[in-house]
């Protein structure tokens, strides 16, 4: 079928948020927005944050042919000069997509919060929003800092409660780990030319503490159903865990960082423990490595039908619900939660029927973002030895980026290359 995009209709049983005031912020080179934000002040102090996602489960319906193979990919692939898109791009970068102007549906958390980024009340609804402005994290990031730009007080309010929000989740347990992530200049044959260091900024972190917390939010909202239907046994849903560090493997790393003079002498190390070396090597020429180090000492956080939490973000609740463009788990979620909002799956017998797929959908989910992952790396490893291929015989300032008994990794400062000697 040919797909149409929203009318400027109202549609029934959706919420119009067409005159509201909401933006979309996504890096430069950016095809499909998946998520917005607006944020108003009401009368009695608090805010009213909207966090609008693409209703994609709108025109995915379950089990037709674009379901089936966007289950079978599990999620979008970004490679160093191009994507492999979970969904047609039709979709991904047309029709779902919070292109500016454009009526569109989505999918929103509405939540009253304080000053204090404490939320008070919330609602899940269907919507209808049309992007007001479309920005990238730069011209984020340029009004934080110089106070001037479109929509100046609308970004600087969600700056200001996204870093309350941020240090409260530090305050819970959550880590903060400062990534380290590289982009690639590429000449007109995608042969590279030069690699920068992309680093968290407020720009970013922004997008990022309001995505966590509406994610949050869908996951306790699931458990609020059931306590309020009296259920003993869970809800059917996908929940994103996340499992404590290896013991061992923990040790280990602790002892290499010990060498630059930080000793955690603790039987149990928490994650407030971990925050705290990571406070302690902000400012200094070791903080990459003491970062990348564990990083790598953490499991991988996968999908699960079971709730454990999330250890890195010292949620008790954690979900995805944000990015249903490039993940199948967030569309399933957003088809899970219709289903709850309109009281379907809440029999036994609609309970057992999701139960069935759901561990089903989790496993084959962790598994192809393995897959993703390692071809993401691959792909980063041969753009840097392209790079380097002309350097051979030059030399650079490195850092010992990581030892094992075989030898020692080294980083090269000026081209983020690492090798071993």
């Amino acid at each position: 079928k040919k797909l149409k995009s929203p009318s400027n209709r109202k549609p029934a049983q959706r919420l119009d948020f067409r005159n509201e005031t909401i933006i979309t912020i996504d890096p430069e080179d950016a095809k499909d927005f998946d998520d917005a934000l607006s944020l108003k002040s009401l009368p009695n102090g608090n805010y009213q944050l909207g966090v609008h996602i693409a209703d994609v489960s709108y025109y995915v319906k379950e089990s037709s042919s674009i379901d089936i193979e966007a289950r079978k990919r599990a999620t979008s692939i970004y490679l160093v000069d191009r994507v492999i898109p979970m969904l047609p791009e039709e979709l991904s970068n047309e029709i779902c997509s919070l292109k500016p102007n454009e009526p569109r549906f989505t999918f929103s958390v509405i939540a009253e919060l304080t000053p204090e980024a404490e939320v008070v009340n919330y609602h899940i609804s269907e919507t209808l929003i049309r992007s007001s402005r479309r920005f990238t994290y730069d011209e984020v990031q340029q009004i934080i800092d110089t106070g001037k730009g479109d929509y100046v007080e609308l970004i600087l309010e969600l700056h200001k409660l996204a870093q309350t929000l941020k240090e409260k989740r530090y305050q819970n347990g959550g880590i903060l780990f400062d990534t380290v992530e590289y982009k690639f200049v590429l000449d007109e044959k995608k042969f590279p030319k030069q690699v920068k260091l992309k680093q968290t900024t407020p720009a970013t972190s922004l997008v990022e503490e309001f995505m966590l917390l509406a994610n949050q939010i869908v996951a306790l909202h699931v458990d609020k159903i059931r306590k309020e239907f009296n259920m003993r046994k869970p809800l059917p849903y996908l929940y994103r865990i996340h499992d404590e560090p290896d013991p061992k493997m923990l040790k280990t790393v602790l002892k290499f960082i010990s060498s630059f003079g930080y000793k955690l002498n603790k039987k149990k190390i928490t994650s407030k423990d971990i925050n705290e070396l990571l406070i302690k090597v902000q400012d200094t020429p070791e903080k990459n490595i003491v970062n990348q180090v564990l990083i790598r000492s953490m499991p991988k956080a996968i999908y699960s039908a079971q709730n454990f939490g999330h250890f890195g973000l010292g949620f008790t609740h954690y979900t995805h619900f944000t990015s249903p463009i490039r993940r199948y788990p967030d569309l399933f979620v957003h088809r899970l939660l219709k289903e709850m909002l309109a009281g379907t799956n809440l029999s036994a017998e609609g309970r057992l029927r999701r139960i069935q797929s759901l561990q089903a959908v989790a496993e084959h989910s962790s598994i192809r973002e393995r897959v993703a992952m390692e071809a993401e790396r691959e792909c980063l490893a041969l753009k840097k030895i392209e790079l380097m291929q002309e350097k051979i015989g030059q030399e650079f300032d490195g850092y010992v980026s990581g030892v094992q008994r075989y030898g020692m990794f080294v980083e090269l400062q000026e081209f983020f290359v690492e090798g071993l000697v």
